[in-house]
């Protein structure tokens, strides 16, 4: 989940605020028949058909225009900053929600959307005050839910997170995503079981989902379900095949089982991915001493090493697995390492 920022889930929105202000801009006989107000919102049309055909750019340069011409248009500045933000300047996005929020302060999907840019920042205690902003002034609005539970979570606040979910799911039943981010709470909770039946609600929804079968699979692992899991990465690779993360963990459950030989192939398809996680390699590693190839599983700890020279568990592996193959003076070497890194 990673960025989250849907400009196409507000399109309701988009057209009922462009059709509020549309009203609003009624014209007097007096009037210009072309006036800046109206063609400004044109180019805002215009600007949502560039962002829906995948034209990002192409969409900002038509906001841009917008706003030289209805500096006062709070519609425009919140438009050009979800294009921002789908390209990933989430810091324009802020700024531009920043003018939109001062133009129309009472509008709740301009705070949603501030909130979401700077979750995509890190700023989760700022998103979270921007949700409850959205949410104070419109309660029915289930995305800010969805919004404040996602900061929560990420700051820890599993219970907290939760709860904001439920509100989502209850104004949003049919939202795949919201019951497969309620799960991932669950499961941070250690409440395998409750992680498990959100999943199964996400799949029933969108069955597309990778994510969702991922998540599954942790959780079957995590409860002991290795076959149950790896039936789940299966189909999160079939659906993501560039995901490093399902083949690795796909690997870890096959060598719970003793499948060694599947595991290394597994490693070897995440290295090929990802071939910077230190993990990756020294799990495969782990899969080779299983094996009995040692020299295998030494190489692959050093190449861990390599990439995250601080992490005592890969120095403390390493010294055991030099210490079956009668190196003791590596062995004491790497173990004393790993108890200096404990």
């Amino acid at each position: 989940m990673r960025a989250f920022v849907h400009l196409l889930y507000a399109l309701a929105g988009i057209i009922r605020l462009i059709s509020t202000d549309r009203q609003s801009r009624e014209r007097s006989a007096i009037t210009p028949a072309n006036s800046n107000a109206e063609v400004a919102l044109e180019y805002c049309s215009t600007g949502v058909y560039a962002h829906d055909r995948g034209d990002f750019d192409a969409a900002i340069a038509d906001f841009d225009a917008a706003i030289a011409l209805d500096p006062n248009n709070a519609i425009c500045y919140w438009l050009r900053g979800s294009t921002k933000s789908q390209k990933g300047d989430s810091n324009g996005a802020i700024v531009d929600y920043d003018h939109a929020i001062v133009l129309k302060p009472n509008t709740a999907l301009y705070y949603d959307s501030r909130g979401r840019a700077k979750f995509e920042n890190g700023d989760f205690d700022g998103a979270i005050a921007d949700s409850s902003i959205a949410i104070a002034l419109d309660p029915t609005e289930a995305t800010a839910y969805f919004s404040r539970g996602l900061c929560k979570s990420s700051l820890g606040d599993y219970e907290g997170a939760k709860a904001d979910f439920n509100s989502a799911i209850a104004l949003d039943p049919n939202n795949a995503v919201a019951y497969c981010n309620r799960g991932l709470s669950k499961a941070r909770s250690e409440d395998y079981e409750g992680a498990i039946s959100d999943y199964d609600r996400a799949i029933a929804l969108d069955p597309t989902g990778a994510t969702a079968y991922h998540n599954r699979g942790i959780s079957k692992s995590s409860l002991g379900d290795y076959e149950g899991a790896i039936t789940d990465h299966d189909r999160a690779i079939a659906l993501n095949p560039n995901d490093a993360d399902y083949y690795y963990l796909r690997g870890y459950d096959k060598n719970q089982q003793g499948d060694f030989d599947s595991a290394v192939v597994d490693f070897n398809s995440a290295i090929a991915l990802d071939p910077n996680d230190s993990s990756f390699y020294f799990f495969r590693g782990v899969a080779k001493s299983s094996k009995e190839d040692f020299d295998g599983a030494i190489a692959d700890c050093t190449l861990a090493i390599a990439l995250n020279p601080n992490n005592g568990d890969f120095y403390y592996f390493r010294g055991l697995t030099k210490g079956v193959i009668g190196d003791s003076v590596g062995a004491a070497e790497d173990l004393d390492r790993a108890n200096a890194l404990r």
